[in-house]
């Protein structure tokens, strides 16, 4: 990714780094030191499916790193990300040194815990894999950040904690997903597409991938381009925190204030932004039938329902210039 976030910094500083999260208890909400999902919980490739994203600039949330593949898959010619915690830089810089290291087998036995429902992975984060493969292919500060990560788990934190596996760190939200069931969600990780997706980040990444290590809000200070689709996953689910709103009408009425005032700005003519995701498509139906008629004007909404079986009702509201 170009302009690599913190480059300039000590191996003490990303020590301390390391610690804030060594320290933690697993936790959900969305700060600039969180834990990080190691896969997305949304259907992706679902709505993906209905938008023409080949040779189109592409802004979306970091977040596990699948926003940014699942983009590229697709045929994106640029994908800018942002996200308030910086661990979700690292966490995708580690996706992406492991496709282009890693089989798609390997893949997924390092970052998926589940196997199939009755069997369990304790290969996950596998530190041999880490150094003989995957470790060569990071950026220099994502690869002293994971160096950090392993070394400070394994000689500081371990004992108390029982487990000498980083999945137990503080830094992952867990992901109890089997191995097939992400393979179903997630179309980068199906047979054809992987070996291509391979291809495509060792054309494309560092020249075409740029990362803002940025707040929601503040994101219109760092934008230098316009963009034909932007992504914003589910962020409107934490408008009441972002706004200090007391419901959900006011806090979601700021937040479409914002996308319409701000992001609109960063959007090519007949661009989208895919504004809001609803894991039920039934919360979206009831917020439209008990919201002001004024809430109510999105240009589209729909179901992104695709071939997964996690998520099979989820629901998009996609604002178009």
């Amino acid at each position: 990714m170009k302009h690599e976030i913190g480059g300039m910094q000590t191996i003490e500083e990303i020590k301390a780094l390391v610690n804030i999260f060594a320290r933690r208890k697993n936790g959900r909400n969305f700060t600039k030191y969180c834990p990080v999902y190691i896969f997305t919980t949304e259907n992706i490739s679902g709505y993906l499916n209905t938008l023409d994203v080949k040779d189109k600039d592409v802004l979306v949330p970091c977040a596990s790193g699948d926003h940014i593949l699942e983009a590229i898959n697709k045929g994106a010619k640029s994908v800018d990300v942002f996200d308030i915690n910086i661990y979700s830089y690292h966490m995708a810089r580690l996706k992406i040194a492991a496709v282009k290291a890693l089989s798609k087998e390997e893949f997924l036995n390092f970052f998926v815990r589940k196997i199939d429902d009755d069997t369990i992975n304790e290969k996950i984060f596998d530190r041999q894999v880490y150094e003989s493969k995957i470790r060569k292919c990071l950026p220099v500060y994502s690869r002293n950040f994971w160096d950090v990560a392993y070394n400070s788990w394994k000689n500081n934190h371990a004992k108390l904690n029982k487990s000498k596996n980083l999945l137990h760190s503080g830094l992952f939200v867990h992901n109890f997903a089997t191995q097939d069931g992400m393979v179903k969600l997630l179309d980068y990780l199906k047979d054809d597409n992987y070996d291509k997706l391979k291809e495509k980040l060792s054309i494309m990444d560092e020249e075409n991938i740029e990362f803002f290590n940025c707040d929601i809000v503040d994101i219109g200070s760092h934008l230098e381009k316009k963009y034909d689709i932007i992504m914003l996953s589910n962020i409107q689910d934490y408008a009441n925190e972002i706004y200090s709103a007391t419901d959900e009408i006011t806090s979601l009425r700021k937040y479409r204030e914002f996308i319409k005032n701000t992001l609109f700005k960063f959007l090519n003519k007949n661009g989208c932004i895919v504004g809001e995701y609803y894991y039920t498509y039934e919360k979206l139906s009831n917020l439209k039938s008990n919201s002001p008629e004024d809430i109510l004007e999105v240009e589209s909404v729909f179901n992104a329902n695709g071939e997964a079986e996690k998520i099979s009702n989820d629901g998009v509201v996609i604002y178009k210039n």
